[in-house]
């Protein structure tokens, strides 16, 4: 394909599917020269692909990306690198086509049945051309593209939202969407503001012109999305999202790391599993250290705290850092950053079972969302502060003023004493946390 040719990329589920139909779907090390050299024969091509070719060539297109293909796949393939490319593909495609309704590359999108309410009556000549009067206007938008079986996988969030034009095949009928909107096949003009950004042709350079407010609206609630998606293997999920979090990073100017904004740090940290949700720790194969503060250590739902503009004191310690051990046996590359804080240890006070935080006389004081469920045992935690309920200067009460923290484990992961890792997040009354003339920060990692 010559420098600056134009293409169409697909977007699709790749399913289970038994080996023989997977050879058929995919490129590895194994069949890459010969397909490469040879060629192979469409006819030999899983149904969603061959329909994918259709389209294209419909289109007046000559290239079409199909991930599984143009990506060796398997052992000693180039998946690794390329993965973390999708912005540039998606972002530079003429044109995304999204199997929307093909469980697997099996099914393909083209087969679709008419439905007996679809009826329309075609007039052949008018000034606008061919006009079709329907007997009824039936679009669901949300349930056959938002709530259909491809935008329910955490690898296509990125896909659609970075792609500048997507046309949508579904089990009922076919939508295409872009900046000036969504249209179906009834030609229904329809707007969805709180998924506007992907119909947006200039997302994410557009975030920069949002309100803050905004900005932290809409990657809370990116994010809030991804972590409820379906991925086949857990350890894909910091990959599934890369490509777009970078994109969101260069778009704010600033640095992300493990979906964590620099620029947005407290409001990024202040996750927790969601309302009966539990996250489960991901069992990473290579023996590289993952931020115990970052969401992306787990699978499962999460939620962001909210707090309204002006409730909280930010604590300004709070901070990236560059991880340099001091053993020279570690590689740095195994840390990037860890999180600097103000860390406090608790007095006059215990967490029960469920997470509450009592006073010795039993009264609510502080409540704490762990992380992962601990069953019966409870670690001796320590907090490191976020932020505190903002106030009046006028009000002297501050012993009960709420503080934001993280929960943290001192000595977990064989770091040893004096370093910390995050266990829950919460808030807790100023008089349970043990202030001393001493503001040392402490690393967590």
């Amino acid at each position: 394909m010559s420098e600056g040719a134009q293409y169409i990329a697909l977007s699709h589920c790749w399913g289970t599917l038994p080996e023989k139909q997977r050879e058929k779907s995919r490129t590895t090390t194994s069949n890459e020269k010969e397909w490469r050299t040879k060629g192979f024969l469409v006819e030999d091509l899983t149904r969603t692909f061959q329909d994918a070719i259709s389209v294209t060539r419909k289109l007046g297109q000559r290239y079409l990306w199909i991930d599984s293909l143009c990506i060796i796949q398997g052992k000693d393939g180039d998946w690794a690198t390329e993965a973390t490319k999708m912005e540039a593909v998606f972002k530079n495609a003429y044109c995304t086509i999204a199997a929307t309704s093909a469980k697997d590359s099996t099914e393909g999108f083209l087969n679709r049945l008419e439905e007996k309410g679809s009826q329309y009556v075609m007039v052949p000549e008018s000034s606008h051309g061919k006009v079709y009067v329907y007997t009824s206007i039936d679009e669901d938008f949300d349930g056959d593209v938002i709530q259909g079986v491809l935008n329910k996988r955490a690898w296509v969030l990125q896909e659609r939202a970075l792609s500048r034009r997507t046309i949508h095949f579904t089990k009922s009928q076919t939508y295409f969407e872009c900046g000036g909107g969504i249209r179906c096949e009834m030609l229904t003009h329809m707007q969805n503001a709180n998924l506007s950004f992907q119909s947006d042709p200039e997302f994410p350079r557009s975030m920069r012109y949002r309100y803050v407010v905004a900005q932290i609206q809409l990657f809370q609630s990116l994010f809030t999305n991804y972590s409820t998606f379906g991925i086949t293997d857990h350890t894909d999920r910091p990959v599934a999202i890369e490509s777009l979090a970078k994109a969101l990073a260069k778009a704010l100017d600033t640095v992300v790391y493990y979906r964590i904004f620099k620029c947005f740090l407290h409001r990024s940290l202040m996750w927790q599993p969601a309302q009966n949700a539990s996250l489960e720790k991901i069992d990473y194969k290579d023996n590289r250290m993952r931020p115990s503060w970052s969401w992306m250590v787990y699978h499962g739902q999460i939620q962001y705290l909210q707090l309204e503009f002006g409730e909280v004191e930010w604590d300004h310690s709070v901070q990236f850092m560059d991880d340099k051990p001091s053993d020279s046996g570690t590689s740095s590359e195994s840390h990037g950053y860890v999180l600097e804080a103000r860390v406090r240890r608790l007095r006059d006070c215990k967490i029960n079972s469920e997470g509450v935080i009592l006073d010795n006389e039993a009264n609510e004081v502080g409540l704490v969302h762990f992380d992962t469920q601990l069953g019966n045992f409870l670690p001796e935690v320590a907090c490191a502060i976020m932020g505190r309920e903002a106030r009046d200067d006028s009000d002297d009460d501050d012993v009960q003023r709420k503080y934001y923290v993280l929960f943290l484990a001192e000595g977990a992961m064989q770091l040893g004493r004096g370093t910390f890792t995050r266990v829950g997040m919460g808030s807790i009354q100023q008089r349970f946390l043990l202030f001393s003339d001493q503001d040392d920060t402490a690393r967590i990692y």
